[in-house]
């Protein structure tokens, strides 16, 4: 992922690990899914989490989008630092729209070696970077798939199983699954249950838009 994606193109593929995801781990599990959606006050919230202590934070709104890392082998993480740098967290977050920081407390913009924004319509994205430091971004932002192949690919691994390709493209073209479709990705899950949950995601998502 590059800093020119445009929010609609980051948000479409968003939605659609959401959707891999909620097919992949029934709901009870769900502390086992990449990804989880949020809801918020004006748009919708994402939150990846590799199970190995690094995470993303996404908030998309009507006005733009935010990203925020942590990356907890990285330099800038703060509780792995010999001395606590205040100072370091108001230089990444300088400049945010309180628009975005009104939805982080303080655990969690401390939890943060990297942050990032989009504002207007123009998708030009800002970051304040330390020097010779991105905070963890080319590795964290690896994780949102752009497309059907580099999701099956995580997922081969992360599943340990074969994946198919056609349902997981369906997926990222935005078309309507239906009960054979999730049945084919995984014989396990309960298709009428994951459709549900499905349907809910995608519903709310469109009434906050």
């Amino acid at each position: 992922m590059t800093q020119y994606i445009t929010i609609e193109k980051l948000e479409k593929y968003l939605k659609a690990m959401v959707i891999l995801d909620i097919i992949m781990v029934a709901e009870k599990d769900a502390w086992l899914r990449l990804i989880s959606a949020e809801k918020l006050d004006g748009g919708h919230g994402y939150v990846i989490d590799n199970g190995s202590g690094d995470s993303l934070t996404i908030y998309v709104t009507s006005n733009g989008a935010f990203i925020k890392g942590f990356d907890h082998e990285n330099e800038c993480n703060q509780f792995a630092a010999d001395e606590w740098d205040a100072e370091f967290f108001k230089h990444i977050y300088g400049g945010v729209p309180t628009e975005f920081t009104n939805f982080l407390d303080e655990d969690a913009m401390d939890n943060t070696t990297f942050c990032m924004w989009c504002t207007g319509k123009k998708d030009l994205w800002r970051q304040n970077e330390m020097d010779g430091n991105d905070g963890g971004k080319e590795f964290l932002l690896r994780y949102i798939c752009q497309n059907a192949e580099d999701w099956c690919e995580w997922a081969k691994y992360y599943y340990e199983m074969d994946i198919n390709m056609d349902i997981v493209q369906k997926v990222y073209d935005g078309v309507q699954l239906v009960e054979k479709d999730v049945t084919k990705l995984n014989p396990d899950r309960d298709a009428n249950v994951a459709l549900e949950e499905i349907n809910a995601f995608v519903n709310d998502v469109e009434e906050r838009r």
